[in-house]
């Protein structure tokens, strides 16, 4: 694979765990179990029936968790650092062709800290849409969120580039955001 190829391929799907962690590792393991998707080494686990299966069970309580009120703030506490880790890990497998520092240098500094931003920006929104509906918002964020996890999957598989550049929009627009609210975190 062409290395700007993969590696957006990478920062496309590390971004994607910023709106649920588990949502690109299922769309990965569709993607090679029914659409011949060619993994990288470290990512061949996810080519088992079993292994999807288990993913899909643990996407959709994920995604149901969401779902409540509060419970998706308290939720926020372990998926920021471990959207971190799953976007470093995701965007370093994809850049396996790169010397191993500037490799997992990149992963972090990349794709961790758009996992990052992305989380951090999805846990104020609905931290502010909580607190100002009593909750009530929360079906409609969480329904969001999901839905743009698993689009920005499907798009880092099927156009990578596009992707890439939608990242950078959505990164962006959440650096803009977050900056003009100093107290936001």
């Amino acid at each position: 694979m062409n290395a700007l190829i993969s590696l957006s391929i990478g920062v496309g799907l590390s971004s994607s765990t910023g709106f649920r962690i588990l949502v690109p590792f299922a769309c990965l393991s569709a993607a090679a179990l029914y659409g011949g998707f060619a993994l990288p080494a470290d990512m061949a686990w996810l080519d088992s029936f079993p292994v999807f299966i288990g993913l899909l069970v643990a996407t959709t309580l994920e995604i149901a968790a969401f779902y409540v009120p509060w419970v998706n703030d308290a939720l926020d506490t372990v998926e920021f650092p471990a959207a971190v880790i799953a976007g470093t890990y995701l965007t370093g497998a994809f850049a396996a062709d790169l010397p191993t520092l500037l490799q997992w240098s990149m992963a972090l500094a990349v794709g961790g800290s758009a996992a990052g931003t992305i989380q951090g920006m999805t846990g104020v929104t609905r931290f502010a849409t909580n607190s100002a509906t009593g909750g009530c918002a929360s079906p409609v964020t969480a329904s969001l969120e999901w839905m743009s996890s698993v689009m920005l999957s499907v798009l880092s598989l099927t156009l990578p580039l596009l992707a890439l550049l939608l990242v950078v929009m959505i990164l962006l627009f959440a650096l803009r955001r977050l900056s003009k609210r100093p107290n936001a975190l």
